[in-house]
């Protein structure tokens, strides 16, 4: 069973795979090799995302492993942003002055590319309207 409504109330990604032991012990033994796959991601988010740092609007970035955030230095309008995020075809739910994205670990390059161009297009189209 999957929860993580229940955890955050929807308003961030976060969740917990509740499972049985064997279950468990065989998803931690597939060969996949997500460590690399976190590295290749933090380094796409951190070429696509630093640039964003020298707007004026732009308080900080930071990239965390798979995590990277745009910190604003205002609040956005969610449900604005959120719509425009989904009309350019990405998922990204912004919370207070963040934008972030968590990238699942099995994204490629150019779905990673992808995402960041259009978030990067937002983020820089935010500028004019504050």
């Amino acid at each position: 069973m999957c929860i993580g409504k229940g955890l955050t109330g929807g308003y961030m990604t976060l969740s917990a795979t509740l499972t049985t032991k064997h279950i468990a012990e065989t998803i931690s033994q597939g060969e996949a090799d997500w460590q690399s796959n976190i590295q290749r991601i933090e380094a796409q988010l951190r070429d696509a995302l630093q640039p964003l740092q020298s707007l004026n609007h732009v308080h900080d970035v930071r990239v965390l492993g798979a995590i990277g955030v745009v910190e604003l230095t205002v609040n956005v309008d969610m449900k604005t942003l959120q719509q425009e995020f989904v009309r350019r075809g990405i998922w990204i739910r912004p919370f207070g002055k963040l934008v972030y994205v968590m990238p699942p670990y099995v994204i490629t390059a150019q779905e990673l590319k992808t995402l960041l161009e259009q978030l990067v297009e937002v983020v820089k189209g935010m500028e004019q309207s504050t």
